[in-house]
């Protein structure tokens, strides 16, 4: 019964995003309802897969959205299934083929490249930290949450069998951090594209101001570091030294890390030109983008086979794309809940409602609010990504008083406190299986400082654009 709802997820779910893409080039009523049938048949496939404590989430937002479109009278049956099936249709496409960019990583070991290449800059505890912030989140433009195992693996090659608490809260304290700063500006990850889309928010302007406040962070994280670093035991700095002085530069290094800010520096460029050129908003652009840059990039490393090799492991229902059959649940079922919150008034409500509660305090505005919707819902157990799609998709339809690239900037804050504080995410419990250390420990009990100095700062950019 598995293997045949894992053929029929597999099967359903792509010819929904080819439905998507012939819908772009023509659209008919018959290619519309296709994909409205095809997104059911998908949730109908991920609910039988799933076991059921995982499917407490999705199955949470569907009896919601159906208890919505009962007493509403404002919400149609009929379009409720057919559109809340294609809501997140974008989104899910992108879902669908995000993972092509992690098999160019594959190919080379280009992380490890990077880090014996710039050993002799890592070589002191805090240079080596600003590093692995650094590195984990470029890593994390090709894998998004695979970044965090690929990295937490380099640091155990690099540091051997090191294994005391010091080392541990290294490691684990760089990667948490580093993966949630990567929230704030990789466009690769599908719930940023989602919210840039929606509100309709400047990608360039979205990037940078990301990467600015992403920059800003990294410095808060080294700076509360050094402070922590203080009640270590170990030396850090010592031990860099000494497992650094046995590396050795290469020439393979250096092509290698010459390739791989090729390799980062294209896609990016690609998605700006693309974005300039063709007229289609980003969450649509970028599944056209990625898939053609790493069909390009195995074409031209005559890596054929391999690519061959990597479409046969993902749409293989034994353990391919149907292990990610909760994910596409949750985004599934969110589209149902989004749609019947819109079609209701009741999402309008809320936010009106907190916005004039904030309206009766001079210096209040929903801003100080909007980071915190993500943390307190992940803290039950849904994806940062979820609930910042959820938030997005009720916001797009209500004319708020503030630039888009800061309700976006709000929004993608929050998910940086989701991933620092929440240990009921996959971030914090990937990092859990890696180290050993409880997924709290690792998240709420360590990084709550940060998040809190982090929370300050950001703020104060927030409201300084929005008074002057």
């Amino acid at each position: 019964m598995r293997q045949i709802a894992s053929a029929g997820f597999i099967l359903s779910l792509s010819l929904f995003a080819l439905f998507h893409f012939i819908e772009l080039l023509y659209s008919s009523a018959f290619i519309t309802a296709a994909l409205s049938c095809f997104g059911i048949c998908s949730l109908f496939f991920t609910l039988i897969l799933l076991p059921w404590r995982a499917l407490l989430p999705p199955m949470l937002m569907l009896t919601a959205a159906l208890l919505i479109m009962i007493t509403s009278a404002e919400v149609d049956p009929a379009l409720f299934f057919a559109e809340g099936a294609r809501q997140m249709r974008a989104l899910l496409v992108m879902l669908l083929l995000i993972p092509m960019v992690g098999w160019v990583l594959k190919q080379e070991n280009y992380i490890g490249a990077l880090t014996g290449f710039f050993q002799k800059q890592l070589q002191t505890s805090k240079r080596f930290y600003f590093g692995v912030l650094t590195t984990t989140q470029i890593s994390a433009y090709f894998l998004l949450f695979g970044s965090i195992p690929v990295m937490f693996q380099l640091l155990q090659n690099i540091v051997g069998s090191k294994k005391e608490e010091d080392w541990e809260s290294f490691k684990a304290s760089a990667l948490l951090r580093g993966f949630s700063l990567s929230t704030l500006w990789v466009i690769s990850t599908p719930s940023l594209a989602y919210v840039v889309t929606i509100m309709q928010a400047d990608i360039v302007l979205i990037v940078v101001q990301g990467t600015l406040i992403a920059l800003l962070g990294v410095v808060l994280a080294v700076l509360l570091f050094h402070f922590d670093e203080k009640a270590y035991s170990l030396n850090i700095t010592g031990e860099l030294k000494q497992i650094f002085s046995d590396y050795q530069k290469d020439k393979q290094q250096s092509s290698l890390v010459l390739e791989f800010c090729g390799l980062f520096l294209s896609l990016l460029a690609a998605i700006f030109l693309m974005n300039s050129l063709l007229p289609f908003d980003i969450l649509t652009l970028l599944p056209i983008v990625i898939f053609s840059w790493t069909l390009l990039y195995f074409l031209l490393k005559r890596k054929a086979v391999q690519l061959y090799q990597e479409f046969r492991q993902y749409l293989s229902p034994a353990n391919g794309l149907s292990s990610r059959a909760r994910e596409f649940s949750i985004f599934l079922a969110a589209g149902f809940l989004i749609y019947s919150l819109n079609g209701s008034g009741w999402g309008y409500i809320v936010v009106e409602a907190v916005y004039s509660l904030t309206e009766e305090v001079a210096w209040l505005n929903l801003l100080w609010f909007l980071p915190f919707t993500v943390p307190l819902l992940a803290m039950g157990g849904l994806m940062p990504s979820t609930v910042m799609v959820l938030v997005g998709g009720i916001l797009q339809h209500i004319p708020l008083p503030y630039p888009p690239e800061l309700i976006v900037l709000a929004l993608t804050t929050g998910s940086v406190f989701a991933v620092l504080l929440s240990p009921m995410i996959v971030p914090a419990i990937v990092l859990s299986g890696e180290n050993g250390r409880s997924p709290l420990k690792n998240s709420l009990l360590s990084q709550w400082k940060f998040a809190l100095l982090f929370y300050i700062c950001t703020q104060a950019y927030i409201q300084t654009v929005i008074w002057f």
